[in-house]
């Protein structure tokens, strides 16, 4: 995981969509991680979605938004809704068939991100993930949609909108959880 210089607990939203734009007018060569994600993690409190979403929409207004919580409903709509829940109710404790089944060819949230993502890069606009908070529970982690070809190879970064509290942990470093909830994992993109 690679961030800001600044401790990520300490920068004010002005600060953070200041570094943001930094990061992605410059070099993003620079910004580039040695693990090789193509994209900037912009944490933020999840009490304070609203209020980042809109600066977000302000600064960037004619990118490309993926809304997670649209693409779930899709992906009901494209069920059922009864057959969703009832395949939710049998894949419970593995829900991650539902939801990012590579080796299949069964329509799944995972599959709806990414292909979001390529039209964002053939519009030649920025993809911007938003209501990421909607991934919990799926077992649809970052890493699967930082670690696709799509998000390698691109010439712009995919911009993810996370909701996270940062804590200090017992060597005093920084750590991300997920809505506060769920230890984030060492992500493999540049963290504002």
């Amino acid at each position: 995981m690679r961030s800001s210089e600044n401790k990520l607990h300490d920068k004010s939203i002005n600060a953070k969509f200041k570094e943001l734009s930094k990061a992605i007018k410059e070099d993003w060569a620079k910004y580039h991680t040695a693990q090789g994600s193509n994209s900037i993690i912009l944490v933020y409190p999840p009490k304070e979605e609203e209020k980042y979403l809109k600066e977000i929409k302000k600064h960037y207004p004619n990118e490309y938004y993926i809304d997670i919580s649209e693409l779930f409903v899709k992906l009901i709509d494209e069920y059922n809704l009864e057959n969703f829940k009832e395949a939710y109710k049998n894949y419970k404790s593995t829900p991650e068939v539902l939801f990012n089944s590579p080796q299949s060819d069964q329509l799944d949230l995972n599959k709806l991100i990414i292909d979001e993502i390529k039209e964002a890069f053939n519009q030649d606009k920025l993809p911007i993930m938003i209501r990421t908070g909607m991934l919990y529970g799926t077992n649809l982690k970052n890493k699967f949609i930082l670690e696709h070809k799509i998000v390698q190879i691109s010439k712009k970064p995919l911009i993810i909108m996370y909701p996270a509290t940062i804590q200090l942990d017992y060597e005093n470093k920084e750590r991300i959880w997920f809505l506060d909830i769920e230890k984030a994992s060492d992500y493999r993109g540049y963290i504002i």
